[in-house]
C-alpha cells in the first residue's frame, strides 16, 4: 500500500470520526450569547407562584463533599416539605417566592467568555457526583426550579464574586459553555437544613414561664449480641420542683428530693445555700429559644404521649428506634408505657395551663455547620395539661345554707312558670315588681349565684383552650424525634450543683456548704427516715434487662 493511498484511508477515517462527534455531540441551544445583554435570563419564567420544587446541590471543596437539598410543596396539602428529611414541613412560602423571584428577575449584565476551559477559573463548573472527583476546583452551586408538572422553570450553576463589583458573579447555565455576569445573591439558595424551617420548636414566651421540674438522671445501658441497646437500670440524683414568683421576681424552690443509695430524700436548702437565678434565667430564655438543628421521623404510631398503649412493648421496631436513641418504655400497673429517657427530664409549666416535657436522649452526632464540631443530642418533647392550674374552684357559698338556696330555686322556678300563664305586659310588670321587692337576702343571693357562675365559666374557657393547644402541639410534635445542640441541652438540664449555689455571705464568713452538707449527709446514713419510702427501680420490660 502506497503512501497517497494511506494517506485517503486516514483520511477517511478522521472524516467519519468528525461525523460521528457531530451527531453524538449534546446539542446546545441556539442562540446569540451578546443578545441577551439587558434581558432576562429565564424569560419564561415570570411567575413565582408557580414553582413547586427546588433543588439545591453544593459542592464543598475542602472536604470533597456534595451536599443536595429540596423543597417541595406537597400536592395534597398544599404545605411546604423537606423530602430529605422525611417530609418534615417546612416555613418556605416566603423563601421560596425570594429564591424564585431572584431568577425571575435575573438580568444578563455582561458576557465574560464562551470557552469551557474557563468554567473552573470562573467557579461554574457543575456540581455532577458522577463525574466530579475529590480535587475538583471552580464547581459551584447548582439550583434548579421546576413546577408542579415537573417542567423545567429556572436552572442555573451560580460561580464566583466579580471582584470590586459587589453582588455581581458569573453564571452558566447547565449545557451551555457561555458564562455571564448577573447580580444575584447565593444566600437566597442555602442547603442547611435549619434555614428552611420554624427552628423555634417550643414557642414559648419565657414571660410566660411559671414554673419548671427538673429530674436529673441517667441510664446505664449494654449492647445485646444483636447490638441493640439494653436498659440495665436507672441512677436518680435529684428532682427539684421551682415556680417564678412575678410579684416579689424571684424563683422559689417548692420541693427538693435527693437520691442516696436508690432512695429518696425530700430535703431543704442550707442557711448558706440559694437558688442560682442566673442559672434558672438562662434556662428560661433558653426554653424561649430552643433551636431545631435535624429531625429523625418516628416510626409509625409511636406517637407523642407521655405514655404509650401496652401494645408498644410488642412492636420491636418503636423498641429499637426509642432506645437506640436513648428513650425507654417502662410498664405501669395500669398495663401502659412511660418513657423514660437516658439522660434526665424537664417539665415546665406556662401561665395557659399547658405543660411541656422535655426528654433527654443520646448524642446525635456531630453538627456539620459548626467548625468546632460541636456535639448534638436528641429530644422526645410532648405536651400535656397542667393540672395544677386548675385547682376546684373555691365557690362562695349562698346565704343560710343549700336548702335555703333549694327552696329559693323552686320559687324561682314557680315564678317563671307563673309568668308563662299571662300575657307579655303583665309578665314584664309582675317582674319589675318581683325585682323590687326583692329582700336584702335575695338580692345577696342573686350576686353570689352570678360570680360563680362567672368563676365556672372562666375556668372552662381556660381549660378548653389549654386543651386545644395542648393537641395542637402533640399533632406537631408526634412524628419526630427532634436533634438540639449540646449546648442547648446544658442550658435547659441543670444539675444539682448549677441549681443551687452557696451565698456569697457564706463564702465571706468562711462557712461552706460541704461541709454542711457532709454532716448531713452521714446523718442521714446512720439513721434513715422513718417516713421515707422506698424508690426501687422500675420494672424494666420484657427482653430490655440486663442479660449474664
Amino acid at each position: 500500500m502506497n503512501h497517497a493511498v494511506k494517506t485517503l484511508i486516514f483520511a477517511g477515517v478522521a472524516a467519519v470520526v468528525t461525523l460521528i462527534a457531530v451527531f453524538t455531540y449534546p446539542r446546545q441551544e441556539s442562540f446569540k450569547a451578546p443578545d441577551l445583554v439587558g434581558k432576562p435570563l429565564f424569560k419564561d419564567f415570570t411567575d413565582p407562584e408557580s414553582a413547586a420544587e427546588l433543588k439545591i446541590v453544593k459542592f464543598d471543596e475542602d472536604v470533597a463533599e456534595l451536599t443536595e437539598f429540596d423543597v417541595t410543596r406537597d400536592a395534597k396539602s398544599g404545605l411546604w416539605v423537606i423530602p430529605s428529611s422525611s417530609n418534615y414541613p417546612a416555613d418556605a412560602e416566603n423563601q421560596m417566592r425570594d429564591a424564585a423571584t431572584a431568577l425571575i428577575d435575573l438580568e444578563v449584565i455582561g458576557v465574560q467568555s464562551e470557552n469551557a476551559s474557563d468554567q473552573a477559573l470562573y467557579g461554574v463548573v457543575e456540581p455532577d457526583k458522577e463525574k466530579l472527583d475529590a480535587s475538583q476546583k471552580g464547581v459551584g452551586l447548582l439550583v434548579n426550579v421546576q413546577n408542579t408538572k415537573g417542567k423545567q422553570l429556572a436552572r442555573l450553576i451560580i460561580g464566583k464574586a466579580v471582584k470590586q463589583n459587589e453582588g455581581l458573579h458569573f453564571v452558566r447555565i447547565p449545557g451551555q459553555n457561555v458564562i455571564y455576569v448577573v447580580k444575584i445573591d447565593p444566600a437566597k439558595f442555602p442547603t442547611d437544613f435549619e434555614k428552611w424551617i420554624e427552628r423555634d420548636l417550643l414557642k414559648i414566651n419565657t414571660f410566660d414561664v411559671a414554673r419548671v421540674s427538673l429530674k436529673d438522671y441517667s441510664t446505664i445501658t449494654s449492647k445485646s449480641i444483636t447490638g441493640q441497646t439494653m436498659l440495665d437500670k436507672f441512677e436518680q440524683r435529684f428532682e427539684a420542683d421551682i415556680r417564678w414568683d412575678a410579684d416579689k421576681s424571684e424563683w422559689k424552690l417548692d420541693k427538693l428530693v435527693e437520691y442516696r443509695d436508690d432512695q429518696p430524700h425530700e430535703t431543704k436548702l442550707l442557711d448558706t445555700e440559694e437558688l442560682n437565678k442566673k442559672k434558672l434565667d438562662d434556662l428560661k430564655t433558653a426554653l424561649g429559644d430552643l433551636k431545631i438543628v435535624g429531625v429523625v421521623r418516628k416510626p409509625k404510631g409511636l406517637g407523642a404521649a407521655l405514655k404509650a398503649g401496652a401494645e408498644i412493648m410488642k412492636n420491636n421496631e418503636s423498641l429499637v428506634s426509642l432506645m437506640n436513641r436513648g428513650f425507654f418504655p417502662i410498664p405501669t400497673s395500669n398495663g401502659a408505657a412511660e418513657l423514660r429517657a437516658a439522660n434526665g427530664e424537664v417539665v415546665v409549666g406556662v401561665k395557659d395551663g399547658v405543660e411541656y416535657v422535655l426528654r433527654f436522649g443520646e448524642m446525635a452526632g456531630v453538627d456539620k455547620s459548626s467548625a468546632e464540631g460541636k456535639l448534638n443530642r436528641y429530644l422526645f418533647v410532648s405536651a400535656r395539661l397542667d393540672q395544677s392550674a386548675f385547682p376546684p374552684l373555691k365557690l362562695e357559698p349562698l346565704p343560710e345554707g343549700d336548702d335555703d338556696a333549694k327552696k329559693d330555686a323552686k320559687a324561682d322556678e314557680k315564678k317563671a312558670a307563673d309568668a308563662k300563664a299571662v300575657d307579655e305586659k303583665k309578665a314584664a310588670a309582675s317582674k319589675d315588681k318581683a325585682d323590687t321587692e326583692k329582700t336584702d337576702l335575695e338580692l345577696e343571693r342573686d350576686r353570689i349565684r352570678k360570680e360563680n357562675q362567672r368563676k365556672k365559666d372562666e375556668r372552662a374557657e381556660k381549660l378548653k383552650k389549654a386543651n386545644q393547644k395542648v393537641a395542637e402541639l402533640n399533632a406537631r410534635f408526634a412524628d419526630w424525634y427532634y436533634i438540639i445542640s449540646e449546648d442547648e441541652y446544658k442550658k435547659i438540664h441543670l444539675r444539682r450543683d448549677d441549681l443551687i449555689k452557696e451565698k456569697e455571705s457564706a463564702k465571706k464568713e468562711g462557712v461552706g456548704a460541704d461541709s454542711f452538707r457532709k454532716l448531713k449527709d452521714e446523718g442521714l446514713k446512720k439513721k434513715k427516715p422513718a417516713d421515707t419510702k422506698s424508690n426501687a427501680n422500675s420494672p424494666m420490660p420484657a427482653g430490655m434487662g440486663h442479660q449474664p
